[in-house]
């Protein structure tokens, strides 16, 4: 008598089984990897954010010109921001060390910094200012 049944053996769905969960383990890697990136870009884009809303205060701005550095703290966010201003040199030679001051142009420096779930970041912008 001829059988007409057809089922799986034990190792076709072990075979099958395994194949499920490598995949799925490459597809949960994939979704923590990318929840990461996305983490990192919300913090790189609001620190370029911050760092533009800053060097748009006037008020800050001429405060810093009067007192050559500022700092402080920007709401409950975490973010923590030191100015430093300095007369803008430029060297004209690289292998002197002649550097000329330009007349009326300063460079700022913008150190902003933001603690996350016990991981510091820092971030550091420059900008000549007249």
């Amino acid at each position: 008598m001829i059988k007409t049944e057809t089922a799986f053996t034990l190792l076709e769905v072990m075979v099958a089984l395994l194949i499920l969960s490598l995949s799925l383990s490459a597809l949960f890697q994939n979704l923590s990897l990318s929840k990461r990136i996305a983490l990192t870009s919300s913090i790189n884009f609001d620190a370029v954010r911050i760092a533009n809303n800053l060097f748009m205060d006037e008020k800050l701005m001429v405060s810093l010109k009067r007192n050559q550095e500022a700092e402080g703290d920007i709401g409950e966010s975490g973010w923590k921001y030191k100015f430093a201003i300095e007369p803008l040199f430029i060297n004209m030679d690289e292998e002197a060390d002649n550097a000329v001051e330009v007349p009326g142009m300063s460079k700022v420096e913008l150190i902003l910094s933001h603690d996350f779930h016990s991981v510091s970041r820092t971030f550091r912008f420059l900008k000549w200012l007249r």
